[in-house]
């Protein structure tokens, strides 16, 4: 914070830059869908089980003699809040998972390559991982 400070007591004037005016500002209404309770509230257990999932599946998708390196599950949920000295204050909660299944050994097409899924929510997960399988298995051969 003080570097930032700082940064702003030698800069000079931009009279282009600053804030739009309050009535310049839009609004959205209605929920975005950013967060889901779901994704907070998996236990460690459930994530570990996920992340095994997710490498068993994708060594189903190999034949018996490929190699793994593990598997992981990632989450995040957290709250972003916005104010200026224009009066606005705002927040909104947001949370994302993914789940990484990194290949060993040859023959997975791209040595090391690591396969990757991010979502909102994790009732979500299986649809959006349906609608991106074309597209994962052009990017990430080990995925499918």
């Amino acid at each position: 914070m003080k570097s930032a400070i700082e940064l702003a007591e030698v800069t000079t004037d931009d009279p282009h830059a600053g804030l739009p005016e309050p009535e310049e500002l839009g609004a959205l209404s209605g929920c975005l869908d950013l967060y889901s309770a779901d994704v907070d509230g998996l236990d460690t257990d459930g994530r570990i089980a996920l992340a095994r999932r997710a490498e068993e599946a994708a060594l189903r998708r190999r034949s018996a003699h490929y190699q793994s390196e593990g598997a992981s599950f990632d989450s995040y949920a957290g709250r972003h809040i916005f104010a200026n000295s224009r009066g606005f204050a705002g927040e909104y909660r947001s949370s994302s998972c993914s789940l990484g299944v990194v290949p060993g050994g040859a023959g997975w097409g791209i040595d090391g390559a690591r396969c990757l899924a991010s979502f909102r929510a994790l009732a979500g997960a299986p649809r959006a991982a349906r609608a991106d399988r074309a597209h994962r298995r052009r990017a990430a051969p080990c995925a499918g």
